[in-house]
């Protein structure tokens, strides 16, 4: 196996390793902050474990693949694409990448939480029309493009998140759809900012993986906890209160306290409750605050009207 460096510089690394030249596939990886500048890293591994070859981008924590330009990128990389079945794949800042980059080369795209804090996602946020700012002060480039403005692949990507992750979230609604409004969605209830780590955890990250990269069918089931599970009930809570059954949310989500807690979805639980017709679900948090094992006073805001409307519901069933 040899390995190949692309391209180097002080903040990004392209290296190159031709694990099996008898496969077709490409797997051009990023990884996510702190991923490091060496000539492996995220998804080495697992492509040497598969027979497929596989393009190591690394990136200094400072840089979050700004260094690195769209033209730069694609004349780096575009030599040693031909006859490969290409496909970009990152989580997080690397899942960013894989978007951005991924029409630079026509690739099929696999994008996990994908961020990116020096990248601007609000319509207003640019402030030049070629899309990107050059260099800044400081000499190193600069993204700035909105993602609809740059080539476009011809592969729908695959965007894997949990929804209730705001920066996550409004990352996806507001770069990515618009470039891909056909994009797949694929949700990881309660899996925060770490939706490949969620899926490694229940031991389901090599298939997804595995699934996507030689195109068979990914069963969502697959990247869920196992039925039957107290995990498995929050999941199915949160994403029943994402398509506003709140009904079937106040009794999905009726776990213990500190489990509601643990989880971030004691907000949520409180929203479901107080937008349900569910009375015993409010008697049973009137019985939190009496045993003071809630207090209004550690929620936020909009949680704590919705606790008040909680409480009105509770004294009119008692």
């Amino acid at each position: 196996m040899s390995v190949i460096d692309l391209d180097v510089c002080d903040d990004h690394r392209l290296a190159l390793h031709e694990i099996n030249p008898g496969s077709d596939k490409l797997l051009i990886c990023f990884s996510r902050k702190g991923g490091g500048m060496g000539q492996s890293g995220f998804g080495t591994e697992f492509c040497k474990k598969n027979g497929w070859n596989h393009l190591y981008v690394g990136h200094t924590p400072r840089s979050r693949y700004q260094s690195l330009s769209f033209e730069r990128f694609q004349d780096c990389v575009f030599p040693v694409l031909e006859g490969r079945d290409v496909i970009t794949y990152g989580p997080s800042a690397g899942g960013y990448a894989a978007l951005y980059f991924g029409g630079a080369v026509d690739a099929r795209i696999l994008a996990a939480s994908p961020r990116n804090t020096y990248h601007p996602i609000r319509t207003n946020a640019w402030a030049w029309e070629d899309g990107e700012q050059p260099e800044s002060s400081d000499g190193r480039f600069r993204h700035r493009a909105r993602l609809k403005d740059l080539p476009r692949s011809s592969h729908a990507p695959t965007i894997l998140y949990d929804p209730r992750d705001g920066r996550d979230s409004a990352l996806v609604k507001r770069w990515a759809l618009p470039a891909y409004p056909d994009a797949k969605l694929m949700h990881v209830p309660n899996s925060g900012h770490r939706s490949l780590d969620y899926l490694s955890r229940i031991g389901s990250l090599s298939y997804f993986v595995r699934s996507f990269v030689e195109q068979t069918p990914i069963d969502p089931e697959r990247l869920l906890a196992p039925k039957g599970t107290i995990e498995r009930a929050l999941q199915d809570g949160a994403t029943a209160y994402e398509a506003q059954d709140y009904d079937r949310a106040a009794v999905l989500l009726g776990a213990d306290i500190s489990e509601l807690r643990t989880r971030g979805l004691l907000d949520v639980y409180l929203s479901a409750v107080a937008l349900s017709k569910n009375p015993s679900a409010a008697v049973r948090i009137k019985g939190w605050c009496d045993a003071e094992l809630l207090s209004a006073k550690d929620l936020r805001p909009w949680a704590r009207r919705d606790l008040e409307k909680v409480l009105g519901a509770a004294a009119v069933e008692c």
